[in-house]
């Protein structure tokens, strides 16, 4: 553990072979993220240490390898890591639930989730992590991280588990640890697949990597969580947004407001899906007025919105490239997800829901 107040200690972590380090600033320490950080890289003991892709091999520091995996060497111990502090007791239930509902929003929500696989997320890893390129250009309509994305995929593989053959993730990774990791053997993708289909069925793996690894599909969550007795709702439900200037659309690649107090100019890619983006609004164009008010700040957009509701048109006068211009835009509603007990809306509880949430929330350690 390196700990620092100076300019060049920055909050991360690494795994390496037989050790590890963590750097963090000790000025307004936030205690939650440094524990989050410690249970990832605990997980890293056997998850990328021992249980590797065989795409990360040989190992070459001056050169990176493309990897297809990284959606579980590093999204599956980024859901561990959060399942490890509530069994622990670090961390409570709320926190837990919290965390999910924001995967499912990443997985529902993001361009590069809805459009892209975990396979092709991680292979974008070399460009991300600026090995090779830092050119990250439109990133926000083709990139969702691999960390977040491969855990929204544990968390929809611990619960089909459980829903259909009554286990938990641990048995897949356990089953991993057996065949990859004890034997210090690379895996790939497809004997992950096979792997899969030792702790439950061949058909199941097969459709569920076809669907969720090497494809994109949608994942039935609402279902899925249903069964663990908890609703889908969307917090922001009717709240309008442009899909800009950080309006409540999730501050996830959006386009803020330039440098320039007195403009309103997007300083980056609109992101696919959003009202900005389907009304041809880009980087560097400036928003003028929405429909006749004039708007120069953040809080002159907010405030035109709580006259709004999703649904309506908006006149945008805009300027693109020194010419004004005028497009009609389409307010959306605002994404967001959170997870509600069964209980909260006088719903049933069954002994199936419990064991679920047991599962989650219960220390497996005697």
């Amino acid at each position: 553990l390196i700990t620092g107040q100076k300019q060049y200690v920055h909050s991360e972590g690494m795994e390496h072979l037989n050790s590890k380090s963590i750097s963090t600033v000790m000025v307004n320490l936030n205690v939650d993220r440094v524990m989050c950080v410690f249970a990832h890289e605990y997980c890293h003991n056997w998850n990328v240490e021992r249980i590797r892709p065989k795409t990360l091999e040989p190992f070459n520091f001056e050169k990176s390898n493309m990897s297809h995996e990284l959606w579980c060497a590093e999204g599956f111990t980024q859901y561990y890591g959060s399942l490890l502090l509530v069994r622990a007791g670090l961390q409570n239930n709320n926190s837990f639930l919290a965390t999910a509902a924001g995967l499912i929003n990443a997985k529902q929500n993001t361009p590069g989730a809805k459009y892209y696989s975990p396979v092709q997320a991680s292979e974008h890893a070399v460009f991300v992590d600026a090995a090779v390129s830092i050119d990250k250009n439109n990133y926000a309509n083709m990139f969702t991280s691999y960390y977040t994305y491969g855990a929204a995929i544990a968390l929809a593989l611990d619960l089909e588990l459980q829903t259909r053959y009554h286990k938990t993730i641990d048995a897949f990774m356990q089953a991993m640890w057996k065949r990859f990791g004890k034997t210090e053997i690379p895996y790939t993708v497809p004997l992950m697949q096979e792997t899969l289909a030792g702790i439950s069925d061949a058909k199941f793996a097969a459709d569920f990597f076809s669907r969720y690894i090497n494809g994109h599909e949608d994942i039935d969550y609402a279902g899925l969580f249903a069964k663990a007795g908890y609703d889908i709702k969307n917090p922001n439900s009717g709240k309008p947004t442009l899909g800009i200037f950080g309006d409540g659309f999730g501050g996830r690649g959006l386009a803020t407001p330039g440098t320039n107090q007195d403009k309103l100019v997007i300083d980056r890619n609109t992101t696919k899906g959003t009202a900005a983006y389907e009304a041809g609004l880009d980087i560097n164009d400036e928003v003028l007025k929405l429909d006749d008010t004039e708007v120069k700040k953040t809080t002159d957009v907010n405030n035109f919105l709580k006259q709004k509701k999703a649904g309506d048109a908006v006149a945008v006068t805009y300027k693109h490239r020194g010419e004004e211009k005028i497009t009609t835009l389409t307010l959306k509603e605002q994404n967001g997800v959170s997870l509600i007990p069964f209980e909260q809306a006088g719903k049933p509880v069954t002994e199936e829901m419990k064991k679920i949430r047991s599962s989650w929330f219960s220390s497996n350690v005697k």
